[in-house]
């Protein structure tokens, strides 16, 4: 249930720094007016949020949690003698 909590997470953080950086960008790259300097540093926040959210729940997917460890194949592990 956790995996499934994380990639929720992931995908809700990628698309918050997506929609985020697109209303930042926006004017610049489509020519049009800036908007208000309050609009711009609540994205900036937002775009700050979501990049949070999305490496938290990416980190959480990818490393191994709990109990989880590998099994290993004892007869193929060599013991060395001193």
């Amino acid at each position: 249930m956790g995996k499934y909590i994380s990639g929720f997470v992931s995908i809700v953080g990628l698309l918050v720094t997506v929609i985020a950086a697109w209303f930042i960008l926006r004017a610049p790259l489509l020519g049009e007016a800036l908007p208000p300097r309050l609009h711009l540093v609540g994205a900036g926040t937002w775009f700050v949020i979501g990049a949070m959210m999305l490496v938290w729940s990416t980190k959480k997917l990818v490393t191994p949690s709990g109990t989880e460890r590998p099994d290993v194949d004892h007869s193929r592990l060599r013991t060395y003698k001193r």
